[in-house]
């Protein structure tokens, strides 16, 4: 979908859906996003789970349009709402004009489906990533005790550039973020889930980023940016942020073209593994990965 470039600006109280309160949680992760720099021109899209006291507070709930098949069907989520950037849409105008830029969805009862609710006002479909978003939402409702509404992606340009890096495995890439900055391991205790660098969008890395969402909170998609996942938008934002500061940590390190010395040993992630309950990715805990500041 072409970019449009001529937006007309929307105010809350010109569409009682942009009064709603998840609504504007949601625009205001999008502004916070290009503020950091994590989105450039169209890239990274942004999704949210309605909760059905949400999906009453809609003026409109009956979908309208005609249904649009998916290429992968998601039973889990048949029937649910989502909230999600446009295709093609970029984050400096989401908030601008976000009856245009994003839209509200519902999944037929098969979940092979999706009919528009609300947005999409010139037309144009949900981003083209909807199948990975809504295949991590479909993983991660199995574990109710990691709940999550929001799933962010963007394009941090520290995490990108790790991936030109270090090897594309979850443990050595973990071990270099948990050990850049000490909060990191409290903040996503389960690791980052790495998939290889493949073309955007479709079914292969769908596939292969719901399958990483099973045990990790973030994901990385090598030379392309990040995917996170969070019971609510400071989470998920704050989980992307945070990544974000750790590769920067450890870019840092490496251009000051120091040997590591000095590095959080297991013992200390081991405490840390007790203070959360075991709630943590205990295969990262012992031993690095091959990292470049090791040579």
């Amino acid at each position: 979908m072409p970019m449009n470039t001529t937006w007309t600006a929307q105010e809350p109280g010109s569409d009682p859906v942009l009064a709603l309160p998840f609504v504007r949680e949601f625009l205001r992760l999008c502004d916070d996003g290009f503020r950091m720099r994590f989105h450039e021109r169209n890239g990274g899209n942004l999704s949210y789970w309605l909760r059905q006291e949400e999906i009453r507070m809609l003026p409109e709930k009956e979908p309208k349009g005609s249904w649009i098949p998916m290429e992968a069907a998601v039973p889990a989520l048949g029937g649910e709402y989502f909230l999600i950037t446009a295709s093609g849409s970029c984050f400096r105008n989401i908030s601008y004009a976000p009856a245009e830029n994003t839209c509200i969805i519902r999944l037929n009862d098969g979940g092979s489906s999706w009919q528009l609710v609300w947005g999409l006002r010139n037309g144009g479909r949900p981003t083209s990533e909807l199948e990975s978003h809504l295949q991590n939402f479909a993983i991660r409702a199995q574990q109710p005790e990691r709940e999550s509404r929001v799933m962010y992606h963007a394009h941090p340009a520290s995490v990108i550039t790790l991936s030109n890096l270090l090897p594309q495995d979850s443990k050595t890439v973990t071990r270099a973020l948990w050990s850049s900055m000490i909060e990191c391991a409290f903040i996503f205790p389960y690791g980052v889930g790495v998939v290889p660098c493949m073309i955007p969008g479709g079914a292969k890395i769908s596939g292969q980023t719901a399958e990483q969402m099973q045990t990790h909170d973030a994901v990385l998609w090598a030379h392309h940016g990040l995917f996170c996942a969070g019971k609510d938008f400071d989470s998920a934002f704050g989980l992307m942020e945070t990544i974000d500061k750790a590769a920067e940590i450890y870019l840092k390190f490496l251009a000051s073209g120091q040997k590591r010395r000095y590095t959080i040993p297991d013992a200390i992630f081991e405490e840390i593994a007790q203070a959360l309950g075991g709630k943590m990715n205990m295969a990262y805990v012992h031993g690095g990965g091959d990292d470049p500041a090791d040579e």
